[in-house]
């Protein structure tokens, strides 16, 4: 699950993103956004919720060996996370890579005064 602390709501791909098999499904998120992708219902070979190891691999970053990742993108452009679970008991392991579009947040206005001259009887003309 990728969820978005910008509101705390569960994102849907809503982008994609060209990769060298095709265009594939992308979450579309600002740069900077804060992002946290949730592996805790990851089940092993026997639908278990133990005996797991859970990684995150960002492009161009390093290894996360936990089972939630809390991130946010620098780079703009497609970016991907692979997540990597292994179960311990039988060695089985499955990845799946997660496309990302990230592009610039937009300016925001907040507490905009706007201020106008008050016109006096001494400066009215006719």
């Amino acid at each position: 699950m990728v969820k978005s602390t910008k509101g705390n709501i569960e994102l849907s791909p809503n982008s994609t993103c060209d990769t060298a098999s095709g265009e594939v499904p992308a979450y579309r998120v600002e740069r900077y956004e804060p992002l946290i992708l949730d592996a805790t219902d990851a089940r092993n070979v026997k639908g278990e919720m133990n005996n797991l190891n859970v990684s995150f691999i960002p492009q161009n970053d390093e290894v996360y060996n936990k089972s939630v990742l809390n991130y946010r993108f620098a780079e703009l452009g497609c970016q991907w996370i692979e997540v990597h679970a292994e179960d311990t008991t039988v060695g089985k392991s499955a990845k799946e890579r997660i496309q990302f579009e990230v592009v610039n947040a937009l300016p925001t206005m907040q507490n905009l005064v706007l201020g106008f001259p008050q016109a006096t009887n001494s400066q009215k003309q006719l």
